[in-house]
């Protein structure tokens, strides 16, 4: 959709943020060249925000969001070390913010993958 009716250009500056929000916005970015030396490098973060006033999602969207219903605490992908003061803050978090909140869980577990893969040769 590069054209000038649905396309915006931005360009962004050392410590500018740039906030979309992907259920309404579709995004890019262009080629970037990063620095060779390590302190000029580029610190790129994603962050998965969600908020009171969301809207709800497809249900078929719960594997990767974990909760799709509307104002709900919403996860994005999680590594492998989330730990248990990680999950009291998240659950701190929506009883502040008056937010829907389920607790995220895997739906594969560590040990359950290893079992298919050990079945698996």
């Amino acid at each position: 959709m590069p054209t000038d009716e649905y396309c915006y250009n931005m360009g962004l500056e050392l410590s500018d943020m740039h906030l979309l929000n992907s259920f309404v916005t579709l995004h890019s970015r262009t080629p970037f060249t990063d620095y060779d030396v390590p302190d000029q490098k580029r610190h790129l973060m994603r962050l998965w925000m969600s908020i009171p006033t969301s809207q709800p999602l497809p249900s078929k969207w719960a594997e990767y969001w974990g909760d799709v219903r509307a104002g709900s605490v919403r996860g994005g992908f999680r590594g492998s070390f989330i730990t248990p003061q990680f999950l009291a803050y998240e659950n701190r978090q929506a009883e502040t913010m008056k937010m829907k909140f389920t607790p995220w869980k895997p739906l594969v577990k560590q040990e359950d993958m290893a079992k298919i893969l050990a079945a698996k040769n």
